[in-house]
């Protein structure tokens, strides 16, 4: 018997399936033998009628069998004549076992313990996952009409020339779909968060962060929350893509922040995490394409801001 061949299939399964699958892969009298013992449901067989089966020669028979039996594939009865029988643990891996010895490449990706599973980082060395991906309005399903909007069609102004940024905010929300209102804040991590948005064809959880009118001139990570820091607690939430949008010039320094902290997101949760710009020319054409759903947010705001505030009434004192 072959000294490192091992009874042992509990622990040492792989190496086993390995060294048969390797015996058997080539069409000959051992794999002639090895088919037709465990395609019979015959529970011992002597020499002559392993040869008498596979039409063999007798001699030639009873030194496949023993080569099977060598490699533990087998087990020899005790007594004579000789015979052979099916182990019952190689006959439950026989699918697994014949698919092996078919199968050059799956046999040589059968991970053994001299052989380990590659981890999943080794695994996919080119996978496009873990990236950071910058992607423009036009790139997002949800706002796929603007791609009707070229900047030619955009004129340098609309009425209102900027939109308070509640009420972008509230018009983003309707063409989401979104029913759930986040409220703003100072403090806030973002201004708005939604699972509506789609990027080819899959929903994503997206980040927002608003700038609106308090804000003049170029935007910089400076200008975003109290503490200039809005744009790193963006990327801290759990989201796949993050959005900075303003009626404004958008200064370098953000889209570098948002790509940084977007790599260092993407390394971390082993995801592609996307981020987007939308300035003053994106902002309009995003108004221009979905008219109904941003004048709907400004007329929402005019009725608040209309709406008297209720005072309590106080009781009577008796």
């Amino acid at each position: 018997m072959t000294a490192n061949i091992t009874n042992d299939l509990g622990s040492n399964l792989e190496e086993n399936l390995e060294r048969w699958a390797k015996m058997l892969r080539h069409p000959g009298r051992n794999r002639t033998v090895f088919d037709a013992i465990y395609s019979s449901k015959k529970a011992s067989w002597r020499n002559d009628e392993i040869a008498a089966k596979t039409d063999l020669n007798r001699k030639n028979a009873s030194e496949a069998a023993k080569a099977l039996h060598d490699r533990t594939l087998l087990i020899r009865l005790p007594g004579l004549p000789i015979r052979y029988s099916k182990r019952p643990d190689v006959y439950r891996e026989k699918r697994k076992l014949l698919t092996l010895a078919a199968s050059p490449k799956k046999l040589a990706a059968l991970p053994t313990k001299r052989k380990p599973q590659p981890s999943a980082r080794s695994q996919r060395p080119n996978a496009m996952v873990g990236r950071a991906i910058h992607i423009t309005v036009d790139e997002i399903d949800s706002f796929s009409r603007v791609r009707r909007i070229t900047p030619d069609d955009v004129p340098q102004k609309l009425i209102p020339e900027r939109l308070p940024e509640d009420v972008f905010k509230n018009g983003i929300e309707n063409i989401l779909g979104e029913r759930t209102r986040l409220k703003d804040w100072g403090g806030e991590n973002l201004d708005l968060y939604s699972t509506n948005l789609a990027i080819k064809g899959k929903r994503k959880a997206v980040g927002i962060a608003l700038k609106g009118p308090a804000k003049s001139g170029a935007l910089t990570p400076g200008k975003m929350g109290k503490n200039g820091d809005q744009i790193d607690r963006l990327f801290s939430q759990a989201v796949d893509v993050a959005i900075v949008q303003y009626e404004g010039d958008i200064a370098i320094s953000v889209p570098s922040l948002m790509d940084k902290l977007a790599r260092e997101k993407a390394r971390s949760e082993e995801k592609n995490i996307y981020y987007c710009l939308i300035n003053l020319l994106d902002s309009y054409r995003l108004r221009l394409a979905y008219q109904k759903a941003f004048k709907e947010a400004l007329n929402k705001a005019d009725a608040k801001r209309a709406k008297p505030k209720s005072r309590e009434r106080r009781r009577p004192r008796r």
